[in-house]
């Protein structure tokens, strides 16, 4: 008795550690209590169940492994061509090595547990999204519903001088694990988590948080709808939204004035510095003209140089690109990240590095929507519903930001862990 006792308080207490290191992630200024609970939650794994793991599963994901030890083998090849060795190495190590091993630890021991041990966590998971999605709100209701404050939760809003890029990507799984619960879980508690979580969304105001929300939205909406008539009625009501939305994006700031897209497009074809005059003569939004300078500097490199990389790290850009493009080919306003993650894979490590990349992320999509597809039980298919559609709003927010280093990359790492551990240990196939 006492030893099933002390085995269940073992297992409370991996929990509370794992709920703990989730939690704070989401939260700015927390990477020592980030870095103490995991170290205890991933000690707690090994002294109760190191000699139940079964190193052979390693075998049955060996083609992700492939393609995280091509991008890490390539990543650290990529310090001989590095402006900053040191900065690129800490970031191999600590962004990339570091999260996979967490990982692949989290994916060999959640392997041997049981759907009913595993079925805690997702709702853990679950529960802290609601949570940062009603402090979030909170911190909106403080700045008295300002639409000149954009909020950011405790991780990146105007508490913390931060403009809420990086709570837009929780969001987005906020809003996938509430549509999640609607469909599997309580109709109306999964309204009414929506709700809060698009609302959520709209405190942020970040075109890539919106435009990931609408992704998310149409993709469930096609995925989860199976009268054709309401179908169709669906997709009337998002052709008239977003016709709706352009007629009168001019009546909204430079940042969302669709109507100047063909601007955008004519300022696309001039040289990078070059846009620096064009866009203030055609009156654009200067942060979507940096950008476009930014991306299309270093498609001119990558281009040209397809294989070779530049070194690995998020913050090399803006002195990389200065040294390698001429300066009718640098962007006429220099930030050190390309503002593209995908991009920014390109122009660090090559078309060899992007593809590896692409790959990872294909795997991701593949082995959390088995989740869905094969049904397990209510609460696996509402774990893989929210990681593939949050997911999903995750890659749309890396196509205008440098995220995936970020706590919300070990958020990612950890999940991806789990998903494949479910699906081992359920000897699930991809669709």
């Amino acid at each position: 008795m006492d030893k099933v006792i002390k085995g269940e308080y073992i297992q409370y207490l991996k929990l509370f550690f794992f709920s703990v290191y989730i939690f704070v992630l989401p939260i700015a200024h927390t990477a020592a209590i980030q870095s103490f609970s995991l170290v205890l939650f991933l000690l707690l794994l090994a002294i109760t169940d190191f000699k139940k793991v079964d190193f052979k599963n390693l075998l049955k994901i060996k083609w992700l492994l492939v393609i995280l030890f091509a991008f890490i083998v390539l990543a650290y090849l990529s310090l001989f061509y590095s402006i900053d060795i040191k900065a690129s190495l800490k970031e191999v190590n600590k962004e990339l090595v570091r999260n996979v091993f967490v990982m692949i630890v989290v994916f060999l021991f959640f392997s041997i547990y049981s759907i009913d041990k595993i079925t805690p966590y997702i709702y853990s998971i679950i529960t802290i999204l609601f949570i940062h999605t009603i402090i979030n709100l909170y911190t909106w209701y403080l700045a008295d519903f300002s639409f000149n404050v954009r909020t950011g939760g405790l991780l990146d809003g105007y508490i913390n001088k931060g403009g809420g890029e990086r709570f837009a990507i929780w969001t987005s799984f906020a809003i996938s694990a509430s549509i999640a619960i609607f469909l599997y879980k309580n109709k109306f508690i999964g309204a009414m988590f929506f709700l809060l979580s698009i609302l959520s969304m709209f405190s942020t105001h970040t075109r890539a948080g919106y435009l990931a929300a609408l992704c998310m939205v149409i993709l469930i909406a096609f995925a989860t709808i199976k009268s054709r008539l309401i179908k169709v009625l669906t997709i009337l009501f998002f052709i008239i939204f977003i016709i709706g939305v352009y007629l009168n994006s001019h009546n909204f700031s430079h940042r969302y004035n669709l109507k100047a897209s063909n601007n955008y497009i004519a300022l696309m074809k001039k040289a990078p510095n070059e846009m620096g005059k064009e866009y203030k003569k055609l009156n654009l939004d200067y942060s979507i003209s940096s950008r476009i300078s930014m991306w299309k500097a270093a498609i001119i490199y990558s281009s040209n140089h397809p294989f070779e990389p530049t070194g690995y790290g998020r913050f090399l850009y803006g002195k990389n690109i200065v040294k390698l493009n001429s300066k009718e080919n640098q962007p006429f306003s220099v930030y050190s990240q390309v503002h593209n993650e995908f991009l920014g894979i390109l122009f660090s490590l090559g078309i060899f590095g992007l593809m590896l990349f692409l790959s990872f992320w294909i795997y991701f999509l593949k082995k959390s929507y088995s989740l869905i597809k094969n049904n397990i039980n209510n609460a696996t298919s509402m774990f893989g519903f929210t990681m593939f559609f949050g997911g999903i709003g995750f890659i749309v927010n890396l196509c205008f930001g440098n995220f995936f280093g970020d706590t919300e990359a070990k958020f990612f790492y950890m999940m991806f862990g789990i998903i494949l551990a479910i699906s081992i240990k359920n000897d699930i196939k991809n669709f």
